[in-house]
């Protein structure tokens, strides 16, 4: 961990014209000396506090800079080996965009090891008063990568995973809290965190699934109700990775638009900032691709319906539904996007995406959200003729879910897309990380 550091303006000698040293003519002329002396110890006070400001700055810099860089080496190392570096360096570059001179390295010694050394220079804006011009701010990460092979599968089957939680070292990645209802007969929950509590079942909760399937050792459980629970099981990971196309949005076509009432009709294209939805705003969605970039969307109530339509995140920005909203959406039937609903660009830091309540969520298609801490809290509803969602973790609070498997759920044994029954051939290799202290 580097610290803050500082560039000092070179000395400084003042003279007059005959070559007199000024602080030599100060011993000797008193004249208003009192006054002179108040005056600089004004300057040096008030550039002394204005530096503290600025040094405050730099520091908070650092924090957000030390979990930039984690961040990306984490989801870097996830990747195969030759893709890591490159991957890292864009992650990095895509969640400091908005930063001035930011410097970054990073390396690969090895297979297990992935490190990275970063700089942002934090101008500073009082700190000229007693000659330091410019702070810097530094951060050093370094992650262990640990690999897991699964072996070929023969036999095949007809079981699909409807939920897969990608991540593969939370503490329960999974959590299932009091009053959380849910009926989801033919999908199995693909949880791979190897975390010794990857998941977590509260008393109070109702789960009809087909399986529950935890890479890791152990789970909390304060309810005996839960079976089908399995641990040390051989999860799945999502097969959409990198196979979903990638949006490239280079202006904005909406920004920053408040909604009061009423009914409106939206229209596909990118939707920069916050927008906000408040009073009930009843909304029609024309069929297409909607690009949130820079913000999001705050849903308070109201009816949404939309046929054809694709959500696309091409940051962090998220869709939070704060009350009550009823929703009726499906997605493409054809085209690159045929049955996806949500999905996000590829190698985003973890943010958190929340649905706080819904009247009725009936929607149906991939949700592909991996990089995404999902929360649905206390009365927020779903029913779908056909879901798959893929994450990086889930919270369930008082939830109600009345699901089917889709199109898109994937097939437990093969771990491709509907293809129930086949058989797999190929050892696949996964990968885990950590940040070494």
């Amino acid at each position: 961990m580097g610290a803050v550091k500082y560039k000092s303006s070179s000395d400084i000698i003042l003279s007059d014209n005959d070559g007199t040293h000024i602080l030599r003519r100060f011993k000797d002329n008193r004249t208003g000396s009192v006054s002179m002396m108040t005056g600089l110890l004004f300057v040096a006070v008030v550039g002394a506090a204005g530096f503290a400001t600025d040094y405050a700055r730099a520091v908070n810099a650092k924090h957000e800079l030390q979990r930039k860089l984690d961040g990306a080496l984490i989801s870097a190392a996830r990747k195969d080996p030759e893709l890591r570096v490159g991957s890292a360096e864009n992650i990095f570059s895509v969640n400091t965009t908005d930063w001035y001179d930011v410097e970054v390295s990073i390396d690969a010694p090895t297979n297990e090891r992935l490190t990275g050394e970063a700089m942002v220079e934090v101008p500073s804006y009082f700190g000229g008063i007693i000659g330091i011009d410019t702070l810097y701010a530094d951060a050093k990460s370094e992650v262990g990568i640990t690999a897991r092979t699964s072996p070929p599968i023969t036999g095949g089957g007809n079981n699909k995973a409807c939920i897969i939680l990608e991540s593969t070292d939370a503490l329960e990645a999974l959590r299932v809290n009091s009053g959380a209802d849910i009926t989801a007969p033919d999908c199995e929950i693909h949880v791979n965190s190897e975390h010794s509590r990857a998941a977590n079942f509260n008393a109070g909760i109702a789960m009809d699934v087909a399986k529950i399937c935890i890479q890791g050792s152990g789970i909390t459980s304060n309810n005996e109700t839960v079976d089908n629970v399995e641990t040390n099981c051989n999860a799945i990971s999502s097969p959409f990775k990198n196979a979903l196309p990638e949006q490239n949005p280079t202006s904005c076509d909406y920004s920053n638009l408040n909604h009061s009432g009423g009914s409106i009709r939206l229209s596909p294209g990118v939707y920069c900032g916050w927008h906000n939805f408040k009073n009930n705003v009843n909304v029609t969605f024309q069929p297409g691709t909607y690009i949130l970039k820079d913000g999001g969307w705050n849903v308070d109530g109201g009816n949404w319906a939309g046929d054809g339509i694709t959500f696309y995140f091409h940051d962090t920005s998220k869709i939070q539904f704060n009350s009550a909203v009823q929703a009726t959406l499906t997605p493409p039937t054809e085209g690159d996007l045929a049955g996806v609903i949500f999905y996000e660009k590829e190698g985003l830091a973890n943010s958190e995406f929340v649905l706080n309540d819904s009247r009725d969520f009936d929607i149906s298609g991939l949700i592909y959200l991996p990089s995404r801490d999902t929360i649905y809290n206390s009365g927020s509803q779903l029913r779908s003729r056909g879901m798959t969602m893929v994450l990086n973790t889930l919270i369930l609070n008082s939830t109600v879910w009345n699901l089917n498997s889709g199109p898109l759920a994937v097939d437990t044994y093969s771990g491709e897309v509907a293809q129930a029954g086949k058989s797999s051939t190929e050892s696949i290799t996964t990968y885990s990380a950590y940040v070494i202290e």
